[in-house]
């Protein structure tokens, strides 16, 4: 069986912030209110929050180091979903898209991404 591939992104508007769950920072001034627990990879912390995430960790990957340099987070939200600065007349496709054209089968009985936008 080829090796299946998958991609899934939680974008949260209001949701708990990095210092509750993926990035808390441990040992800075900066940090989050909860502690970091060891994951199963080595090196690897995350909130005390998602223990049982922390247990499969080495399944999953996290990128800390993104940031749009955009003020606006109307327009950094667009950034982050598209790669590209949001300009007006313009319209590009969602990274979701493009890991479903390349990740998913031509022949699959479902849709290879979905995106769910409130309202």
């Amino acid at each position: 069986a080829k090796q299946q591939k998958r991609v899934l992104v939680i974008d949260m508007h209001g949701g708990l912030s990095q210092l509750e769950s993926w990035d808390p920072k441990p040992g800075t001034n900066t940090g989050g209110p909860f502690r970091a627990i060891s994951t199963s990879v080595p090196g690897m912390q995350i909130c005390e929050l998602l223990p049982l995430t922390a247990k499969v960790m080495h399944h999953l990957a996290i990128v800390r180091s993104v940031n749009t340099k955009e003020n606006d987070h109307g327009k950094g939200h667009y950034m982050m979903h598209t790669g590209r600065p949001q300009v007006p007349g313009a319209s590009y496709p969602h990274f979701g898209s493009l890991a479903a054209k390349m990740l998913a089968p031509e022949n699959r009985p479902l849709p290879g991404y979905i995106h769910i936008t409130p309202g």
